[in-house]
């Protein structure tokens, strides 16, 4: 079965390739906005001793088209996306 984004959905998978103690913990990838994101995540520990996801969401450049404007400013890829108002749904 192809795996497939959907519209407010993401998946991370464990990150096996990881390089150092700063590499993401998890990667995976996302659909928001009809834009394809890159999702890097990191466990973290509050100081009481809980755990949570510290998640960074970055535009996936390699998915976008290709600008055919030789004069548009190039975008960084670590430009955060912009998300949708508080009263939208976000499944994530």
């Amino acid at each position: 079965m192809a795996f497939g984004l959907k519209e407010g959905r993401a998946s991370l998978w464990r990150n096996e390739h990881r390089k150092s103690d700063k590499s993401p913990e998890y990667t995976g990838d996302g659909m928001l906005n009809g834009q394809k994101v890159r999702l890097l995540a990191w466990v973290k520990q509050t100081t009481r001793g809980r755990k949570y996801f510290s998640i960074v969401i970055v535009k996936d450049e390699k998915a976008q088209p290709k600008e055919t404007n030789n004069n548009a400013a190039p975008q960084d890829a670590d430009e955060p996306i912009k998300l949708r108002s508080e009263g939208d749904n976000i499944a994530f």
